[in-house]
């Protein structure tokens, strides 16, 4: 087996030196040889590997990561959890590209945001579009009566035009402790990736907004993983976002 010097597999492999010294020390590449004086000395057969090395790193796959998927020796294995890292690393790409997209306001207020997980109370209500406030504040009220804290309110369209049918939502840290009516649903909404799009309080737009979101999630190659959902949140509840939760089309769930 001819080997090559750890020189000769820099240019070979277009890695840097130090870069290959990095891979020794983290255990991702060791040399097929070292001579008593300490040189390195490489193998053909480990140019592939280097680069897929090199390759993984730049779309910053974490070290442990790459470690996994070289301990793993069946080949059909080995191809899945690579398959698995590629994936993820499509995902960040999209992420990105949908970033680049909203920094150079190609979608206006359209954007990407991580929603955080939440406990949330669901109450059925019937009002005219644009009226449930009546009846989110009275609501608030037997929560402050019950010294029960809420964070964010939601609303989740069910039917109707102009006499909507909604679910509102009271976002609260725990259910513990609270005795809570039989006509309400509680949920534990998981935190994932959702399409954000900030809108005012406007009735006659909130159609035309919805349908934003969807165009946009249309155009980008994102699926809707769940309905749209208004979120308010902030002093007062004043600070107004519909929600989208999405997964890509490869139907990994972005959260």
């Amino acid at each position: 087996m001819s080997l090559m010097g750890i020189k000769e597999f820099s240019q070979r492999t277009g890695i840097s030196k130090s870069a290959l010294r990095f891979y020794e020390t983290k255990e991702l590449l060791t040399p097929m040889k070292k001579n008593a004086k300490g040189y390195r000395f490489y193998c053909q057969e480990q140019v592939k590997e280097a680069r897929m090395i090199a390759n993984l790193r730049l779309a910053e796959v974490p070290l442990e990561n790459i470690k996994q998927w070289q301990g793993i020796q069946e080949p059909s294995r080995r191809e899945d959890y690579l398959d698995s890292l590629l994936q993820t690393i499509q995902k960040r790409v999209k992420i990105l590209e949908n970033s680049i997209r909203f920094l150079k306001g190609d979608f206006q207020d359209v954007s990407l945001i991580e929603k955080a997980p939440d406990t949330i109370l669901w109450y059925k209500e019937t009002a005219n579009v644009g009226k449930f406030g009546p009846l989110f504040r009275e609501r608030l009220r037997e929560f402050q009566k019950l010294d029960v804290p809420v964070h964010a309110l939601y609303l989740k369209y069910i039917s109707g035009e102009s006499l909507v049918h909604a679910h509102i939502g009271f976002g609260i840290q725990a259910c513990t402790g609270i005795d809570i009516p039989h006509n309400v649903n509680v949920e534990t909404m998981q935190g994932g990736l959702c399409i954000a799009l900030p809108v005012s309080i406007a009735e006659e737009q909130i159609k035309q907004h919805y349908n934003q979101l969807l165009e946009y999630a249309s155009q980008n190659q994102w699926y809707p993983a769940g309905p749209i959902i208004e979120w308010y949140r902030g002093p007062s509840f004043s600070q107004h976002d519909l929600l989208l939760p999405v997964v890509n089309w490869r139907g990994e769930n972005e959260g």
